[in-house]
C-alpha cells in the first residue's frame, strides 16, 4: 500500500524539475546569465535524494504491514502476511487489494485487540483516496490540477501516517495481551 510513496516522490521530483526549468527561463528572460546545466544538476540531485527517501519509506511501510499481519492468527486472518504485501505489487489489482491489506488488517487488529484501536472509517477513506491516485495522473495540465494533486497527496499521506500509528498501537496491545 505504501507504493503510493514512490509515486509521491516521483511527482515531487518532476515538479521540482519543472520549477527549476521555469526559474531558469525567468532568469534568462531578465538577462541574468544562469547556466541551465547547474539548475539541471540541482534537479537531478533533488530527485535522487527524494527517490532514496521514498524507497526507504516504501520498504519500512511494507515491513510494518507484514509484521502487523503476522500478529493475526492464521485461522482468523483473511490472508497471509506474504500475500498481503506481495499482491500490492500487482498493477491495477493492488487498488482492490488495498482494501484487504489495509482495511481488512484494521478490522482484524480491532478483533484481536478486543477494542476499537484502529479507526476502520479512516482506513476505508484512505483506501478510497488510494483509488483516486490514477485520476490525478489523467487530469490535464493546469495550475488547478497541480494544487488538487498536491492537496490530495498530502491528505493521503496524513491519513496513512494516522492509520499506521493506530495499527502500531493495536499491535502493541495485542503483544501485551491487554484486555479492555
Amino acid at each position: 500500500m505504501t507504493l503510493f510513496v514512490g509515486v509521491v516522490v516521483s511527482v515531487v521530483a518532476a515538479e521540482e524539475g519543472r520549477m527549476l526549468k521555469e526559474l531558469s527561463r525567468e532568469l534568462a528572460s531578465q538577462g541574468l546569465d544562469v547556466s541551465s546545466a547547474v539548475l539541471g544538476m540541482l534537479g537531478i540531485i533533488v530527485a535522487i535524494v527524494a527517490a532514496l527517501f521514498g524507497l526507504i519509506a516504501l520498504i519500512s511501510g511494507l515491513c510494518i504491514l507484514h509484521r502487523l499481519w503476522s500478529l493475526i492468527p492464521a485461522d482468523k486472518a483473511k490472508t497471509t502476511p506474504g500475500k498481503a504485501i506481495g499482491f500490492l505489487f500487482i498493477p491495477l489489482f493492488n487498488f482492490f487489494w488495498s482494501f484487504i491489506a489495509i482495511y481488512g488488517l484494521a478490522k482484524a487488529l480491532n478483533t484481536e485487540a478486543r477494542r476499537r484501536a484502529v479507526s476502520e472509517v479512516t482506513c476505508f477513506f484512505f483506501c478510497c483516496l488510494y483509488l483516486l491516485d490514477p485520476l490525478w495522473l489523467i487530469m490535464g495540465e493546469s495550475d488547478a490540477k497541480n494544487w488538487i494533486f498536491l492537496i490530495g497527496y498530502i491528505v493521503t499521506i496524513v491519513l496513512w501516517l494516522t492509520v499506521l500509528k493506530q495499527m502500531k498501537n493495536a499491535g502493541v496491545l495485542i503483544l501485551q495481551g491487554t484486555d479492555p
